[in-house]
């Protein structure tokens, strides 16, 4: 349920905003690697979430791009 509301955040966004996202998810899921090969990391399912959230920006990026080439 949870995935489904964020996703409808995502289609909201333009895709601007959205490649902005995915950069800072991007740096945020660097960063949590990095912690969790130096155990600093608490939750080790945490980078497994931010690669997920990856997938989900780019895939709505790719969706409205694909959009934008049928007008």
């Amino acid at each position: 349920m949870v995935a489904k509301k964020n996703n409808l955040n995502l289609n909201e966004k333009n895709v601007e905003e959205l490649n902005d996202l995915l950069s800072q998810a991007r740096k945020e899921w660097m960063d949590l690697k990095m912690q969790l090969s130096i155990g600093k990391l608490k939750d080790v399912n945490e980078p497994k979430k931010k690669r997920k959230l990856i997938a989900q920006l780019q895939t709505v990026i790719r969706e409205k791009q694909l959009k934008e080439m049928e007008k």
